[in-house]
C-alpha cells in the first residue's frame, strides 16, 4: 500500500513551477523585445531560444504532452526564423504544419 502511494506521488506532475517559468519567460520575452536593440549580436539568438523555450513549457502544459508541445514549438519558431529571412510564406507554414501533423500521427501510430 505505502509503495503504491510512493509510486504515485514520484509519477505526479508538477505543474506549478512550470507554470511560474513559463510565465518568466513570457516576461523576459517581452522585456527584449522591447528593452533591447535589434542590431545587438546576441539580440535575436537570446529572442528565439527564449521564445522556444516559453512556447515549448506553455504548449506542453496546455496540450498536457511534452512531445506536442515540443513539437508546436519547433514549428512556430522555425516559421518566425523564416519570416526573419524573408521566406516565411503560408506556403512554408502549411508545410511545417504538414510535417507536425504527419509526425504526430507517425508517432501515435508506433505506440
Amino acid at each position: 500500500m505505502k509503495d503504491k502511494r510512493l509510486r504515485q506521488i514520484k509519477s505526479r506532475k508538477n505543474f506549478l513551477p512550470t507554470l511560474l517559468i513559463s510565465f518568466g519567460l513570457w516576461l523576459l520575452l517581452g522585456v527584449i523585445i522591447y528593452f533591447v536593440d535589434p542590431d545587438i549580436s546576441w539580440a535575436k539568438p537570446a529572442f528565439f531560444v527564449t521564445f522556444f523555450t516559453a512556447l515549448f513549457l506553455t504548449f506542453s502544459l496546455l496540450a498536457a504532452n511534452t512531445r506536442r508541445g515540443f513539437t508546436i514549438a519547433v514549428v512556430v519558431t522555425l516559421f518566425a526564423t523564416l519570416r526573419l529571412l524573408g521566406v516565411g510564406n503560408v506556403l512554408n507554414l502549411f508545410l511545417l504544419a504538414g510535417v507536425a501533423i504527419a509526425s504526430e500521427i507517425y508517432f501515435n501510430l508506433t505506440k
